[in-house]
Formats: structure tokens, C-alpha cells, sequence
């Protein structure tokens, strides 16, 4: 039950006097065994302590207010990789996308004003030696294909330096920056991750609130990424509408790069 909730969408009680966890079952309930939940929940979630510490406490600032809202966030971890918060600007305005409300990803604020946006030696500074890293990702939540020329200037520094990095992005990078900019990933990127969303061009305008061609954008942009010899993965988000089968055959037979399904809770 607890696995098919959100980590986002829980929170952890302290002093509630019923159901002791194990091993005290039985005994007097107590704050302290708050703890023992939390390292049940790490289990649950493949996270350690920590990480859900961090993550219902930002729930208990957002559902009642209680405690100091995270400081905003340039790069975060989350498992072995660490996530470069590139910015919260964005040509598109996805209903699944919290980038408007809380912005808040595992605990971590990434709530950023255009104003607030660092340069790249911030995000240099932050990852330091990328290979303590499985890799260094770049998204936010926001587009990171807006700021194309910082994130290049920062992925060279982490293939220069022995890392790995990963981009997730919708895909309208070649529009947005009025060039192919496909032909540059080569070298500083080794994975694009990018949004299909949808494999049906209405269906997917009505979700990213786009017209139909940026889903064309989006193919093309794909095509090409792996002509220029990236590792591709094109992504759905589980919502009803969506029809991940077909999503997957499209895919993997008609673009014949990896699928994967991104949950929606």
C-alpha cells in the first residue's frame, strides 16, 4: 500500500499513542520510534533516512505551513546522481508540471525566478569531482534547453572530468535556440531523455497547452539526437489518457530508441 503512495503525499507522525511500530508492538508508543518508520519507508522507497527526512518534513511545510520552507536549490541528489537545477522557464505548460506551485522535488526547493538563475561556475562549484556521481543530470523544472549554452559549458566540464550526464528535456531545444542544436550534444551530453507524452500530436498539444508542430519538433528532434550517436530515451507520464503500449511500439519500432514510463501520482 505504502509503495503505490507518492513519498511526496506522506508524512510521518510523532506522537500518535496507537499501532507502535516493530519491534515495540505492544509497548507504549513514543516520538522517538519516528525514526523506525522512517528506516521502514527508506526500505520501501530505495531511499536512505535521510532522504525521507528531508522529504516529509518539506510535506508538512506544504500541507499545514508548519516549519521553514528548503532554501532554493541549484543541484540536488537524489540516489547516486546528482541533478543540476538549470531553471524553471519553460516554452511549454504541462498539467502533470508543479513548476508554478511548490516546485519541490524530493524534499529540495527548485522554486527559481529567472533573476535567481547562476552562471555556470556555481553549478561547476556544486558538482565538483562529477565521478562521485552515477551521473550529473540536468532538468529542473523547467526546459534546460533554454539555457543550452551554460548547460554545455557545464557538461563539457563533467566529460572533461571523467562524468557521466544525462539531459531531460521536451525536445524543442532546436527551436527554442533558432539552430540544430543536436549537432553539439555530441561530447557533453550521453543520454537525452525526452517527453513523447503522447504519440498522438492532438493529444499531446492538449497536455504540454502547445500547438501540434512542437510534437513534430520533438520527433525530429529525437531522429537527430540519435544520428549524432546519444543514447535516446523518449518517455510517457502514466496518465489515463495515454496509451503507453502504443507509446512503446512507436518508440521502439518507429524511432527505435528505449522507452520508459514515468509515474504519476
Amino acid at each position: 500500500v505504502v509503495k503505490s503512495i507518492s513519498p511526496e503525499n506522506i508524512m510521518l507522525e510523532t506522537d500518535s499513542p496507537f499501532m507502535t511500530p516493530k519491534p515495540h508492538r505492544g509497548k507504549r508508543n513514543e516520538p522517538a520510534n519516528v525514526r523506525i518508520i522512517a528506516e521502514q519507508l527508506a526500505q520501501i522507497y530505495n531511499m536512505n533516512v535521510e532522504d525521507i527526512g528531508r522529504i516529509t518534513s518539506a510535506n508538512v511545510h506544504k500541507f499545514y505551513g508548519i516549519g521553514k520552507k528548503a532554501d532554493l536549490s541549484y543541484t540536488y541528489k537524489i540516489g547516486k546522481a546528482l541533478y543540476v537545477n538549470v531553471t524553471n522557464r519553460c516554452n511549454a505548460d504541462c498539467e502533470f508540471c508543479d513548476r508554478k506551485d511548490h516546485a519541490i522535488i524530493a524534499g529540495y526547493n527548485l522554486k527559481m525566478e529567472k533573476f535567481q538563475e547562476p552562471p555556470d561556475s556555481v553549478y561547476i562549484k556544486d558538482i565538483g569531482d562529477p565521478k562521485r556521481y552515477s551521473e550529473i543530470v540536468f532538468c529542473g523544472y523547467g526546459e534546460p534547453t533554454i539555457r543550452w549554452d551554460l548547460v554545455r559549458s557545464v557538461g563539457k566540464y563533467v566529460k572533461e572530468n571523467g562524468g557521466t550526464t544525462r539531459m531531460n528535456t521536451n525536445g524543442h531545444g532546436n527551436v527554442i535556440n533558432n539552430r540544430d542544436i543536436t549537432k553539439e550534444l555530441f561530447g557533453v551530453i550521453d543520454t537525452v531523455s525526452i517527453s513523447l507524452n503522447s504519440t498522438d500530436p492532438g493529444e499531446y498539444s492538449k497536455i504540454m497547452k502547445l500547438d501540434q508542430k512542437y510534437f513534430y519538433e520533438m520527433i525530429d528532434f529525437s531522429r537527430k539526437a540519435k544520428e549524432a550517436g546519444i543514447h535516446v530515451v523518449l518517455s510517457v507520464v502514466s496518465l489515463e489518457e495515454v496509451d503507453i503500449e502504443k507509446a512503446r511500439k512507436f518508440t521502439e519500432d518507429e524511432i527505435g530508441v528505449e522507452f520508459r514510463v514515468r509515474q504519476y501520482f
